[in-house]
């Protein structure tokens, strides 16, 4: 091959060119590779989307199911409320009836005691009453 004035710059030449092949098949297996990370990209982020979204799921089922046994709390909640505030107004009401049970025996007792006092005929039943 007669290259006349370029001879000089031949084994330039060639190595201008196996560079510029050695770089479009590097910039080729670039895209390549980048192509394939991006499809492998793709396949995790959808997995990780469905992963997100069982997730998501079983958030809200667990949200539900806490409303659920919340409103099931306070309804017991106020239930013992009000089973305690009744339990309070008996306590109340038992306490006053006791207390007026307490002072009728007392006023009996006392009333007793006074008919007793005045009944009394050396050791004799009088007025009813047996000695004591």
């Amino acid at each position: 091959m007669n290259l006349g004035a370029f001879e000089p710059y031949a084994l330039l030449l060639k190595l201008g060119l196996v560079a510029v092949l050695a770089g479009s098949l590097f910039v080729g297996g670039c895209v390549h590779g980048e192509r394939t990370q991006h499809a492998e990209d793709a396949k995790q982020l959808a997995v990780a989307a469905t992963a997100l979204g069982n997730a998501r799921d079983s958030l809200r089922a667990a949200a539900d199911t806490f409303d659920r046994i919340s409103a099931m709390t306070r309804a017991d909640a106020a239930a013992a409320a009000r089973q305690i505030k009744a339990g309070e107004d008996q306590a109340k009401q038992a306490k006053a009836e006791k207390a007026n049970s307490d002072k009728r025996a007392s006023d009996l007792e006392k009333q007793l005691r006074d008919e007793r006092a005045g009944c009394v005929d050396a050791g004799r039943r009088v007025c009813g009453i047996p000695l004591q």
